[in-house]
């Protein structure tokens, strides 16, 4: 339950830079359903949890926190890219498999159901940060090749 708190805390704090400092609606978009998902998540949680008298942990791991801190350095364009590198779809594939686990191997019926239920939101969002991921990445790929000297051209040197 922890790790899973740890990694809900890191999507809404992460969303919530991204809409303060993201440049493209794509990513802004993404992260108003990445607040709004696991936002709602981590109350479920927060209820689970206080039900088993357990206490979670009240925001990201260390190296999230240092991640979130890097990621506020940036804005605009390299805040996307930063955004999508940190929390898009390598993150959501590890918090699916921190989920698969605990859909597995919990040993309490309750956190098994939990897990199990979120896994399809979960999902849904890997689908989303993919196709952010592609488009972002299709894009710079654009911008490269527009931005590339045609061939024979050569920077004169002073």
């Amino acid at each position: 339950m922890n790790d899973a708190a740890h990694a809900g805390h890191f999507e809404v704090e992460g969303a919530k830079l991204a809409l303060q400092r993201a440049h493209s609606d794509a990513v802004k978009s993404f992260a108003q359903r990445m607040l709004d998902d696991h936002t709602a998540a981590a109350q479920q949680l927060e209820t689970l949890a206080s039900a088993k008298n357990h206490k979670l942990p009240d925001g990201p791991s260390l190296m999230q926190k240092g991640k979130l801190k890097l990621l506020s350095t940036h804005e605009g364009a390299k805040f996307d890219k930063s955004y999508i590198d940190s929390l898009g779809p390598k993150a959501h594939r590890e918090t699916i498999e921190l989920f698969e686990k605990g859909a597995t191997k919990a040993h309490d019926p309750d956190v098994k159901a939990w897990a199990e239920k979120t896994l399809p939101t979960l999902r849904e969002h890997l689908r989303m940060a993919e196709q952010l991921d592609r488009s972002a990445n299709g894009a710079d790929k654009k911008n490269a090749t527009h931005d590339a000297p045609l061939h024979g051209d050569v920077a004169k040197k002073k």
